[in-house]
Parts: structure tokens; sequence; C-alpha cells
């Protein structure tokens, strides 16, 4: 069956792509179909807070002599909130990736990339999880089958500001320290907690999209699939058909 015939695009539509029609009492019109990726949603979510911050920021810009403490700690909460949505995005995009290609090429797949891509020990028969910076590494070089990662810090101003930049307040705010290290005394990642700057917010979510693209690109030649995929608009927020 040509299912192109009636859902234009869905050759395009990556293996894991879930896809849902409605039963006819609730859809708004004939033939209404939805498409779920784990990839897009945690964008929408990024996507959501950023506006939501840059709205918090706006307004205590605008009142920054008599700014509420409410407002402040509201900013700081979204900025954080839009910094770990950012982070997942990016990784849930590259476990998409490697799901996508385990499943289509399994039989001709070399025991070591079968373990990276699905995360799983084969001899020790349990979860052999990655870092973020492995799967950027390792998961378009396997897909392409380079010899060496095609995208490293060294090549790429995206996927060193966010392994070097984002990773730091990614990890203060999952992993957070109640206080400096207890050897050494130096302040730790919890002061990341308390120094939310709005400006390096705007730079992850710009990388971050960045990053999905030019990785997308390098493997498929386009960015055909990506059509979820925006970019902030001219007022510096995401526009409404991110979340349609």
């Amino acid at each position: 069956m040509n299912y192109g015939k009636v859902f234009p695009g869905f050759d395009l539509l990556p293996e894991h792509a879930s896809i849902g029609l409605h039963d006819g009492t609730e859809r708004e019109s004939v033939g209404e179909i939805e498409v779920y990726l784990l990839e897009a949603k945690l964008y929408e979510d990024m996507c959501g807070l950023f506006n939501l911050a840059k709205e918090i920021a706006q307004r205590v810009s605008a009142h920054n002599q008599g700014k509420s403490k409410t407002d402040s700690k509201k900013l700081e909460a979204c900025c954080r909130g839009t910094v770990t949505s950012a982070f997942y995005f990016v990784e849930s995009y590259l476990n998409g990736l490697a799901y996508d290609h385990y499943v289509t090429h399994r039989k001709t797949l070399n025991e070591k990339n079968k373990q990276t891509l699905t995360e799983w020990d084969i001899q020790k028969d349990c979860p052999r999880y990655l870092s973020l910076r492995e799967k950027i590494l390792q998961y378009p070089r396997i897909i392409l089958g380079s010899t060496h990662p095609p995208l490293q810090e060294s090549n790429s101003a995206e996927v060193k500001f966010l392994l070097e930049r984002v990773k730091v307040l990614r990890d203060a705010i999952a992993h957070p320290s109640p206080g400096p290290n207890l050897i050494t005394m130096e302040l730790g990642k919890e002061r990341e907690l308390f120094n939310a700057d709005f400006s390096e917010v705007e730079s992850i979510v710009d990388n971050s999209i960045a990053l999905v693209r030019k990785i997308e690109k390098l493997i498929q030649g386009n960015d055909l699939r990506l059509d979820w995929l925006h970019d902030r608009g001219g007022d510096g927020s995401f526009p409404d058909v991110v979340f349609r």
C-alpha cells in the first residue's frame, strides 16, 4: 500500500515516528492525521519554556529598578527549564537516529556498533549508557560508515558550545551539589544555579537547533525531514507554528 497517496510526506518520516488517526469524534477536519516524534515534543518544550522566559525577561528589564522577586525567580526557573530541555532535545534527536539505523541495518552491523546504537552491553546483558558527547561523535560516524567522527569539538562550534558550556549548566541542574567540594573547598557547579543569564539561554537554543540541522544535513544530505524545526522569529521568540 502506498501511504503517501493519503499522507503527503509519509516517505520522509523517520522509522521511529508514531502516527495517530482520529476516530472522528474530535477531529477538526476529515482525514486528519497527527505524527508524534519524541524529539519534536522536547523541541516544543524548549520553545515553550524559552518564550515564557523571554516574556518575563522583558518585564524584568522594563522594571529594572522595581523588579519583583517573584519575576526574578520565575525567570531563573524558566531559564533552567529551557537549558535542560535543549539538552534533552538534542539527545532525543540523536537517539532517534540511532534507533532508525539499528532497525534498518541490524543484520549488517558488527557487535560493537550494535552495542553503541542500543546502549546495551551484549556480553554483560545490561545497559551501557553513553554520554551526549559519545552519541554526537559516534552515531553519525556509524551511520555514515566513517573511520573518524565527522563532527567534534575541533570542527563544530555548536558541538564545542553544547559539550563545554551547556553540559556544565545541565549537569548543575540534573545533579545538584549542596555545597563546595568537600576536599578542595572550591565552589562547585551549584553556583551555576544562581546565575541565570537569558542572553546565554538564547545562544543555547540557537546552537541546539543549528547542531540538529547540521547533523541532519550531514547524514541525509538535506533537512527536509525537519519541517517541524523552526528558528526564532524576528521578535526573538519562537513562532506559534512550532506548537501546531
